[in-house]
């Protein structure tokens, strides 16, 4: 039995939200444990985490100038 491509692409944008969801999680857990600790290193680990769930949002090649 083959999927119709309406019903891949659906899967394919709930697999692309959980994924955003699962990233944005982790940068609002340590950006909580960043504020809270003030400590340089989870600020660091909260900075990488949001470019971690921006990058899913960014096409894979970017335009040249």
């Amino acid at each position: 039995m083959t999927s119709s491509p309406a019903r891949l692409a659906h899967v394919h944008a709930r697999e692309a939200d959980q994924k955003a969801e699962d990233a944005w999680h982790e940068y609002a857990d340590l950006s909580i444990l960043a504020q809270n600790t003030l400590a340089v290193e989870d600020g660091v680990a909260a900075g990488k985490a949001w470019g971690r769930f921006m990058a899913l949002f960014v096409e894979a090649e970017a335009p040249q100038p």
